[in-house]
């Protein structure tokens, strides 16, 4: 069951992996930071694993889901106001505003 909405809530990508595929991508993507950003993930994937047990055994459920909805809710907030839409926009043009600071810009009228 589980399996059949994860590969709905995927939309298009069907079977494909949730990663990027090289293929897909019109030049090599720079190296600089995936490794940083894997790491960030590994440490803070293993202080949750960690802290999670603790934090069942102080707290009621229904506060550690609250906690946990709180921080969703918070990730909407800073992807609808800080991720830029890129959705019919062609990467130069994604870039450039990348390299003025303005990433955050209106979508393009459809």
């Amino acid at each position: 069951m589980y399996l059949r909405f994860y590969r709905l809530s995927r939309g298009r990508a069907g079977r494909r992996d949730l990663g990027l595929h090289l293929r897909d991508l019109p030049k090599p993507p720079p190296r600089g930071g995936s490794g940083t950003r894997q790491l960030h993930h590994w440490i803070f994937a293993a202080l949750l694993t960690s802290v999670f047990p603790t934090l069942v055994k102080e707290f009621a459920p229904g506060y550690i889901f609250l906690f946990f909805s709180g921080m969703m809710v918070l990730q909407l907030l800073w992807v609808k106001l800080m991720v830029p839409e890129t959705k019919g926009v062609p990467l130069e043009q994604i870039q450039h505003r990348l390299m003025r600071g303005t990433a955050v810009a209106p979508a393009p009228p459809q």
